[in-house]
């Protein structure tokens, strides 16, 4: 290129995309007992629901998180009394999706 020449390039157009759906993890991980938060994005239109199991398949706690709206969301998954120190699978459904995630909370 010369100095003082123009280049032009055709037309160039941006894409934004719509609220998906992703389960993107646990901070922090490990956790302390009552500090387990639960990043995840929702897609519109369907009832979604983060469970959090114990390494029995028990649920220990549950929120519906549909309610919410699309978008990113930060869910503290910690119960009141806080959880047992141990090792959990973070669920994360909506409709017939369902993403999981394993997480360890320190005492």
């Amino acid at each position: 290129m010369d100095e003082g020449s123009e280049v032009f390039a055709g037309e160039v157009w941006a894409v934004a995309e719509g609220p998906g759906f992703a389960l993107e993890g646990m901070h922090p991980n490990p956790a302390l007992s009552k500090e387990l938060t639960v990043q995840f994005v929702s897609a519109p239109g369907a009832a979604a629901r983060l469970e959090l199991l114990d390494t029995a398949g028990r649920r220990v706690a549950e929120r519906e998180v549909g309610s919410l709206g699309p978008g990113r969301h930060v869910v503290n998954m910690a119960t009141g009394a806080g959880l047992a120190p141990g090792v959990y699978v973070v669920r994360f459904s909506q409709g017939a999706r369902v993403e999981t995630a394993r997480a360890v909370v320190l005492n």
